[in-house]
């Protein structure tokens, strides 16, 4: 028998780990384990699982909020307590978990556990779907509001909530999307002039709006860096708007005090597809790396992470 659900068992004792998942295997799912939270947490990001079974020693309510507020996973979560418990149930919804059961529980009853927690993903991916739909709408409009003033920038902090989103769908839905990572290269401001870096700013800011499609997302990440979120976009492609942004703001036009100052960029690129299933964390992880190594070449250049 196969079954299509992923599950994420979480399991600290190594005899009750191997059990477990020597009796998920031989009912068909494919599976995966994690000893800690920490574990837990990436095992989250990378594997994508339908249904998470959780030892209760793991699963509280930092954990909880961790899958539903931050991972955004609409897995199904079940909680395996010691056979001691009282009302499991009860016991499992404190814990922000969807069930429970106690130890030991008969190969039936684990199974219909877990069809009863796989139907509960299923139900809360579909309506997870609309409200993502409805959200995008809303958030369209929110932007509108957070803009930088006369271009179509945003601030991270508010943006990256729908980023980890964006990079999700791109994995479950095996589409490619790619990073772009930009940071000005080392320059001096002659005395008096600190004011024009504000407009230096500004300039560069064009220069990146002008090199990108409508549906990129250019996001202010704090000092002279800006991350281009590329949907739909493949590493390749990337490397080419990397060229025309580094392009544009070399020709930009900087004028400080009676002087004009030349600027240049380094951008870093990053990028998931279907052979690259990355999470949020590791692929701006690659687009620092490959930055710094741009910088390390000297600057006003490009350095891909593949």
């Amino acid at each position: 028998m196969v079954n299509d659900a992923r599950i994420l068992l979480i399991e600290p004792q190594k005899a009750a780990r191997e059990a477990l998942f020597k009796t998920l295997e031989s009912l068909g799912y494919d599976v995966v384990v994690a000893t800690d939270r920490e574990e837990a947490a990436d095992q989250v990001d990378a594997f994508e699982p339908d249904v998470v079974l959780s030892a209760h020693t793991l699963m509280d309510v930092d954990l909880g909020t961790y899958l539903r507020e931050v991972a955004e996973v609409p897995a199904a979560v079940v909680v395996i307590f010691p056979r001691s418990t009282k009302n499991p149930a009860q016991r499992a919804e404190e814990l922000g978990a969807d069930g429970g059961f106690c130890r030991p529980v008969s190969r039936d009853a684990f199974t219909l556990v877990l069809r009863l927690a796989e139907t509960i993903a299923v139900a809360r991916q579909d309506a997870g779907a609309l409200r993502r739909h409805n959200d995008e709408l809303g958030e369209r409009l929110e932007r509108l509001g957070d803009v930088r003033p006369g271009q179509r920038f945003y601030h991270y902090e508010f943006f990256k909530h729908l980023l980890l989103v964006e990079i999700r769908r791109a994995k479950r839905y095996k589409y490619p999307l790619s990073v772009c990572l930009v940071e000005l290269d080392p320059y001096r401001l002659p005395p008096g002039q600190l004011s024009a870096r504000r407009d230096i700013r500004a300039g560069v800011a064009r220069a990146v709006s002008e090199s990108i499609r409508d549906v990129d997302i250019p996001v202010y990440v704090g000092g002279e860096r800006i991350l281009i979120v590329l949907p739909h976009t493949p590493e390749e492609g990337a490397k080419k708007v990397a060229r025309r942004v580094v392009r544009l703001i070399g020709e930009g036009y900087y004028p400080v005090g009676d002087d004009v100052q030349d600027i240049t960029a380094s951008v870093g690129v990053s990028g998931l597809d279907q052979t690259r299933r990355l999470s949020f964390a590791q692929l701006i992880r690659e687009a620092q790396k490959a930055l710094k190594s741009a910088q390390q070449e000297g600057g006003n250049a490009i350095v891909a992470s593949t």
